[in-house]
Parts: C-alpha cells; structure tokens; sequence
C-alpha cells in the first residue's frame, strides 16, 4: 500500500467510478459541465478528478485526442508525487491522447503551483470570462511528460 491511499499495482478500474465521483465534482466545482458523463476517478476522502471535452484532431478522430482535467482536492494534503504520477499516467498511457489542458482560476495558488510542479505550461490567460477572475491556461504535452518527473507506464 502506497501512503497515499492507492494500491499500487491495481488497474484503473479501482479508481475509476462515474457517477461517484462525477457527483463529487459537480458538487464542488463550478456548474459548467455533468462531470458524470466523463471518465470520474477518485480516492475516497482524498481527491476526485475528471478528463473531459475531448477534441479529436486529424483525419482520424480517435487517433488523436486532447482533453480538460477538473481536480477536487477533498483533502489539503492531496498532492502527493504519487497521486500526481496516477492521474497523469491514466490518461498519458493510452496511445490517442498526446495533450491535457487545465484551466485554473488566476486566485488558485495552490493549483498554479501543482500544474507547474508537474510540467505544465502556461499557455495564456482568459480575461474576465462571465465577470470572473482571469483563467490561467496550461497544457501539457505527451511527450513533456515522458521527459518529466511523473512520467511511469502506470496501468
């Protein structure tokens, strides 16, 4: 048992749980989208999270793919090394995505320092959308990832 809460060596499927975890995000975070229609993932009392608003790009529409991740901390201590390895080697080790994008609110210090720790690059800043705070736009790349410090053949 790793100190996380997480066993390493289990597949996916034990954190995996839509409509759970899809409700945890939807109650915590912003009503923008019904995170239970995508792929939910969550540690109990820990963390949630979701990849959604896929894009497919190209002439074949699953060969290549890009996608959103909404995080729910449920605990201040969730960002662990470990957890971080998991959520982007679920959805890195399969072979259609090549990019994840997150989308953070500019007040968010803690999330600003998570996605930067784990590689991402901050790509730009929406402006006041809908009378908000600016939204900070950072994505990773596939293979930024491989070269980084979360990189495992996690499955």
């Amino acid at each position: 048992m790793v100190g996380n809460g997480y066993k390493h060596g289990n597949s996916h499927h034990d954190l995996r749980d839509n409509e759970k975890w899809g409700k945890v995000l939807n109650d915590n975070l912003p009503p923008t989208v019904d995170y239970r229609k995508w792929e939910c993932y969550g540690i109990e009392g820990v963390v949630a999270w979701c990849y959604h608003s896929y894009i497919g790009i190209g002439s074949s529409q699953r060969q290549y793919y890009e996608a959103e991740m909404s995080i729910c901390g449920l605990n201040p201590k969730w960002a662990t090394r470990r957890r971080i390895t998991v959520m982007l080697s679920l959805f890195f080790n399969r072979n259609m995505y090549n990019r994840l994008t997150a989308l953070i609110r500019s007040d968010n210090r803690q999330a600003v320092k998570l996605v930067k720790l784990a590689g991402f690059t901050l790509e730009g800043i929406i402006r006041k959308p809908v009378n908000e705070l600016d939204i900070l736009q950072f994505s990773i790349l596939k293979e930024e990832w491989e070269k980084g410090r979360f990189y495992e053949l996690y499955r």
